[in-house]
């Protein structure tokens, strides 16, 4: 069961040991399968700066990154709704992120106020 979280444009922060690049992001969902539930966005560089930092990412296929965060109110409601549903199904969480090819972490999930979400990777 897919849930689209926000079709259009936001911004993801991609939290590594060298800092902080934020990258355009849209097409936020989330899904239950298997007893995972997966976050996904893609990636979106609107800018050259951004373009930069994502092509570094990539040069690594994002193993360099800790943590990836958002904070927007949308996003951050439809994932409270979907953990309220979907509570006692979820046993774990992943993210995938798609940059010309998908990536997918493990991670867990802790909420960020008042509008925000972060997603600590645990294993890639």
């Amino acid at each position: 069961m897919k849930k689209s979280l926000r079709k259009g444009y936001f911004h993801l922060e991609l939290n590594h040991e060298y800092g902080l690049d934020t990258i355009g992001a849209e097409a936020a969902e989330v899904e239950l399968k298997e007893g995972v539930a997966i976050f996904r966005a893609k990636l979106k560089p609107a800018s050259e700066n951004q373009i930069l930092d994502v092509v570094d990412c990539k040069k690594q296929s994002f193993k360099n990154v800790e943590c990836f965060s958002f904070i927007d109110e949308h996003i951050r409601k439809g994932i409270s709704s979907f953990v309220k549903t979907n509570k006692a199904k979820i046993k774990s969480w992943c993210i995938e992120i798609d940059y010309e090819k998908k990536y997918n972490f493990s991670c867990e999930i802790q909420p960020m106020n008042p509008d925000g979400v972060i997603f600590h990777v645990v294993s890639s």
